[in-house]
């Protein structure tokens, strides 16, 4: 498999998200002159040329051969890097946008596939930010925005250096940490989720690390059928994110 720069999408949903959200630059876009011809790809191109975006056209064995590989679905854009916050910069930004957010902990997500699917499901679900370790943490590469079909340009990200320092400033901030847990006694849905909540998700072998556990003030479990021991973190996010959601639309 070829090589690309950390800053290529490809494939419809994240080029088009990222033209349409202009949440960071995007230079140019590569198309397939015979997929060009298709309706979805001529809306995308006309998008594209209304914002000044340079459109490079390749014969399709040459396109095919360029970007060998990867599913491109006939278009590859070239942008500039995902913009990362500080911890402080991210509560202030959700807080400005809600006043009982909903903020997501990624404890060593380190499969992309994984990661990307867990923020499809985030943005879907209203969760108004992540915040990721700067180690032990999947890249923002253009797999994670393949598989998250662009959402990753709908959703706030930051990056600390001390997840559990990180739990203290949110706490100071007025969140209250929910640590999702398996082994955890109380389900999600007897918790209180009204209110300013960030959730930490650790990864499907080993969970939320023990040091972290203990500074979460509430451990909760998400119920499942006897057969099956546990969810991976894109799946269990998408249940704990939606159960959040449920309460907070919930009439007072």
């Amino acid at each position: 498999m070829n090589s690309f720069p950390e800053s290529a999408l490809y494939g419809i949903n994240a080029v088009l998200e990222a033209i349409q959200s202009q949440q960071r630059a995007c230079y140019k876009l590569v198309v397939d002159q015979e997929a060009s011809r298709s309706r979805r790809l001529r809306e995308i191109i006309t998008l594209a040329q209304s914002q000044g975006i340079r459109i490079e056209t390749l014969p399709s064995a040459h396109f095919d051969k360029q970007f060998r590989g990867v599913s491109h679905q006939g278009i590859v854009g070239f942008v500039a890097e995902k913009t990362v916050l500080s911890v402080a910069e991210l509560i202030a930004k959700v807080y400005e946008k809600d006043e009982r957010p909903t903020l997501g902990v990624l404890d060593s997500i380190q499969d992309p596939q994984n990661m990307g699917a867990l923020i499809r499901s985030a943005a879907a679900l209203n969760c108004q930010g992540l915040i990721l370790p700067k180690r032990r943490s999947a890249p923002l590469n253009a797999t994670v925005s393949k598989v998250s079909a662009g959402a990753i340009e709908r959703i706030m990200i930051a990056e600390a250096t001390n997840l559990s320092q990180c739990l203290t400033e949110l706490k100071q901030q007025g969140f209250w940490i929910i640590g999702l847990d398996p082994r955890a006694d109380s389900p999600c849905w007897n918790l209180d989720l009204k209110g300013p909540i960030a959730v930490v998700l650790g990864n499907e072998g080993k969970g939320i690390r023990p040091i972290l556990k203990k500074d979460c003030d509430f451990l909760a479990s998400i119920p499942m059928a006897a057969s099956v021991e546990s969810l991976n973190a894109s799946a269990a996010g998408a249940a704990i994110f939606y159960e959040i959601l449920r309460q907070k639309n919930e009439r007072a």
